[in-house]
């Protein structure tokens, strides 16, 4: 009993990188703060979650690689500060839009360091059998933070120092993640036969690893311009102000940590390919309802609707893919990263079409 639970010692605190990890979705709020901040037009605003996507294009297979050459927990923890430091720069400098656009890029650094690291190393500390529970209640813990953090700019934007005071205390909690997992004991060394770029892009000739990245890239291009652009929405559709529309829009978070805290147990009991086509369904009934929607309840069930169905569906493409692939954890969780590169293209591309 005693050696189980010197095994499973390691899980709470790899959890806590969920929780930064979680941070990472303030970035479509912060882009509706700067944009008003600054007067941005929104062509130049779409750039601001671009700023932070496209580095999980460029950086997810160097960090696979490099997590095969020094060990998961390093580059975990390393991208825990330079989060911290994305948090903490824009105050230090002043709060300049350079300084934002420099912050949001570390944060998006640092977001795929964690991402890219912390799936495979979950995976390495938790039966097989339990990876998928184990996923979304991480899954749960990240849009926990994702659920909490608007609420608590929100409440920081109506104080004297305004909504950029919320950084430093952000950065903090992330501080925190980072010593906890550094001082943890954990067995992680280097892997015998290390990741190279060549492994990695070798499985994009898999038919099955190229579905989950596409549907990766699009599901998540979906999220993050889903994050940006409701609260203008529901702004627009109302008399609410910014830090108000933003606040309310985080019933889309609450609606997929009600569904990810449940998606385990779910799971268990039916087939993923019915998993999938339930969700499917419900996002796709939460769009309709949003589209022809008359009133902001009727708006906030169809966006609920939407964030019950996309809840687990990262745990779904991920797990199918590490199924097909077992022993290829590194090159899988680099592939699956990159693919977020969408939460990159798709947003800006609305920018250009609406701006």
């Amino acid at each position: 009993m005693s050696g189980n639970r010197r095994k499973f010692s390691p899980v709470v605190p790899v959890m806590s990188g969920f929780v930064v990890m979680g941070i990472l979705d303030i970035v479509g709020v912060l882009k509706n703060f700067i944009q008003d901040d600054f007067g941005l037009p929104e062509r130049i605003a779409g750039l601001i979650p671009s700023a932070c996507y496209v580095w999980f294009l460029l950086l997810a297979v160097p960090v696979g690689i490099m997590m095969g050459r020094s060990g998961r927990r390093k580059v975990v923890v390393a991208g825990m500060l330079v989060s911290v430091c994305g948090l903490i720069l824009p105050p230090l400098f002043k709060l300049s839009l350079a300084a934002h656009f420099v912050s949001i890029a570390l944060l998006g650094i640092g977001a795929t360091m964690l991402t890219v690291g912390l799936p495979p190393m979950l995976c390495a500390i938790v039966p097989a059998g339990r990876i998928a529970g184990m996923m979304s209640i991480s899954s749960a813990f990240k849009t926990l933070t994702a659920v909490m953090v608007p609420i608590l700019i929100a409440l920081i934007a109506e104080g004297p120092l305004g909504w950029q005071s919320s950084l430093p205390v952000l950065g903090v909690l992330a501080l925190c993640g980072a010593l906890w997992l550094h001082f943890t004991p954990l067995e992680d060394l280097p892997e015998e036969n290390a990741t190279s770029a060549r492994s990695t892009f070798s499985l994009l000739r898999e038919k099955t690893m190229r579905q989950c990245f596409i549907q990766q890239a699009i599901v998540v291009g979906f999220d993050v311009g889903l994050i940006s652009f409701f609260p203008r929405i529901l702004q627009h559709r109302s008399e609410m102000d910014l830090a108000a529309a933003s606040a309310v829009s985080t019933i889309y978070p609450v609606a997929k940590l009600a569904a990810a805290l449940v998606g385990g147990v779910i799971l268990l009991r039916v087939s993923r390919k019915k998993y999938v086509v339930t969700s499917l369904g419900l996002m796709a009934a939460g769009i309709i309802t949003t589209v022809f929607s008359v009133s902001e309840p009727v708006l906030l069930t169809g966006l609920a609707l939407i964030g019950a169905g996309y809840a687990n569906m990262y745990t779904l493409v991920y797990t199918r893919a590490s199924n097909a692939f077992p022993g290829k954890g590194n090159e899988i969780s680099a592939l699956m990263i990159m693919s977020l590169a969408g939460g990159a293209i798709i947003p800006l591309l609305v920018s250009l079409l609406v701006g």
